[in-house]
């Protein structure tokens, strides 16, 4: 009993050192990333009191753990193997969060220079999708990673079909809310968040998506492709029946980018993470 509460408590503290290395590792990659693209980070959260540079810190950070999962799984060899295979997938974990930081700028949200907006303009609405961004990724790689299936090129070929993925569900998001540009621009808080629920939730669906044994590339993204298109046709409805109801007579595209109503955009937000939840816990 003392033997195995020892190795329960030497494994728990590895794990938490772990843990606090991942974060470090990703707070001065962060850090760097600011000086490079000419700000500082502590400048613009504490001096300027900048909230959107902190919602940005907090999007990395979160992704980065959440991603942590996905290589948390001993591999039978040894704990000195275990460490190795931490290291490696963190520090890839990691890059591959800064090049969606990318792909959000670029792809995601290509009416704006998001630097310009989050440091420049302390504008919110941006920076949660942003956070969002980075939580639905961390979350595809926590299914790409777990288990370490396929090694490196594969946990690559899903980062790089996740991306894919999150900019198309972006567009269609635009297909119903054509204006979310212009009122993000705007700094329309309620629709960043709106938006941001929505990524996260594809984040969610994806991660179960991608989890478990792989087999071959055309078998495996046959599947995620019906699996996704599932998704997003049941979240689609569900959305119509739930603003049916709790909306009676108020359009909530109105609520969120006429009226800028946090409360109806968190209610939006919410209904897709949890219908999401549900779904990957049935259909999963």
């Amino acid at each position: 009993m003392h033997e195995i509460l020892v190795n329960a408590l030497s494994q728990g503290g590895l794990l938490f050192g772990l843990t606090i290395f991942l974060l470090m590792t990703a707070r001065s990659s962060f850090g760097v990333g600011a000086r490079f693209r000419g700000y500082s980070f502590k400048e613009q959260a504490v001096v300027k009191d900048n909230p959107a540079a902190s919602i940005r810190l907090a999007g990395m950070l979160g992704g980065s753990l959440i991603a942590f999962f996905g290589v948390l799984h001993p591999s039978g060899i040894g704990w000195m193997e275990d460490l190795n295979l931490i290291a490696e997938y963190s520090m890839l974990v990691v890059l591959l969060l800064w090049v969606s930081r990318v792909v959000n700028d670029k792809l995601i949200l290509p009416e704006f220079d998001n630097n310009n907006e989050v440091v420049g303009k302390k504008n919110v609405a941006v920076a949660v999708v942003e956070f969002a961004t980075y939580l639905a990724t961390g979350l595809v790689m926590w299914g790409a990673l777990e288990g370490q299936n396929g090694g490196f090129v594969v946990s690559l070929g899903w980062f790089v079909v996740g991306q894919v993925l999150l900019i198309g569900l972006s567009w269609f998001y635009r297909m119903f809310m054509p204006k979310i540009a212009s009122e993000l621009g705007l700094q329309n808080a309620a629709c960043g968040v709106a938006l941001a629920g929505y990524l996260i939730a594809g984040g969610i669906a994806l991660k179960t998506a991608v989890s478990g044994s792989f087999t071959t590339w055309s078998a495996e993204l046959a599947s995620v492709g019906i699996y996704m298109a599932v998704w997003f046709v049941t979240l689609f409805f569900v959305h119509l029946v739930a603003n049916f109801i709790t909306f009676w007579g108020h359009p909530l595209k109105r609520e969120i980018m006429s009226d800028k109503n946090w409360g109806s955009a968190v209610l939006h937000a919410g209904i897709s993470v949890a219908f999401t939840i549900v779904f990957t816990h049935w259909i999963g």
